[in-house]
């Protein structure tokens, strides 16, 4: 696990990615959680994680990431196949930027926890794209912001059992950090 809270700019992110993600083999969690990351920095963040096959956590929560910036981790997203939990709270992502999410995660089947900023919920675009991504990607189990109960909810909260009892089950093996109750009750 890593994490920066010190206001690194994009000089800092291209170098930590280019001396860290692309070349470490062991880290699983990355938190650059209130900093300055900003598209650029996304861009050379999404190029890392490419080549990275072990980070399962990106937490880039309170930044200055905008649609931009989630596009080009949409696009990295429809190829990557360890990231399991990608935090995106407190940036200025539109539901423009939920679009690229929802198509990106059509492919992308490891993903099974989003946290998006809570504004997206207050118009009813944001409403509508949030239960579009959750309708087109059954392995998404936790999606934050929340939203008044509907069908797509219930589809959520029958995936995540259904993972959950797999696991149980043994039929499943997954690493997850994840609260399936505070989630889905």
């Amino acid at each position: 696990s890593l994490s920066f809270r010190c206001f690194i700019f994009s000089t800092e992110v291209e170098l930590l990615s280019n001396e860290i993600l692309m070349v470490n083999t062991t880290l699983r969690d990355l938190s650059l959680w209130l900093n300055s990351v900003n598209d650029a920095g996304v861009d050379f963040i999404s190029k890392s994680i490419e080549r990275n096959s072990t980070l399962a956590k990106l937490d880039l929560g309170n930044n200055a990431i905008s649609d931009k910036g989630v596009l080009r981790l949409s696009k990295m997203l429809q190829t990557n196949s360890t990231l399991t939990s990608l935090n995106l709270k407190l940036n200025p992502i539109t539901t423009i930027g939920v679009g690229y999410l929802t198509d990106a995660l059509v492919s992308n089947t490891t993903l099974t926890s989003l946290n998006l900023p809570d504004a997206i919920n207050d118009i009813e675009e944001g409403r509508v794209a949030l239960q579009k991504l959750i309708q087109q990607n059954h392995n998404l189990i936790a999606l934050t912001p929340s939203f008044p109960e509907n069908d797509a909810i219930l589809t959520a909260r029958k995936n995540a059992f259904n993972y959950f009892e797999s696991f149980l089950k043994g039929t499943l093996t997954i690493n997850l950090e994840i609260d399936v109750f505070s989630h889905c009750l």
